[in-house]
């Protein structure tokens, strides 16, 4: 069990960490396709481009898989 719950922790905390690069691109993008100064908070940028960040689209996903998976 504890061996289970220690590869858990280390997939977590690899995968955060490659969301948060992840994230930083995608504000960066962001910034550029809007022309925006390197510093302009990121959030009026996304509801004006109608784009989602990549941790919603990956929680949609889940949500998805889960929904289809209890229900066939």
């Amino acid at each position: 069990m504890i061996f289970i719950l220690q590869n858990y922790a280390w997939s977590r905390a690899a995968k955060s960490a490659y969301i948060s690069k992840l994230l930083l691109v995608q504000r960066r993008a962001l910034r550029l396709i809007n022309f925006a100064l390197s510093g302009a908070c990121a959030i009026p940028l996304y509801i004006e481009s109608k784009i989602l960040r990549l941790t919603i689209i990956y929680f949609d996903t889940v949500a998805n898989l889960m929904h289809d998976t209890g229900n066939d």
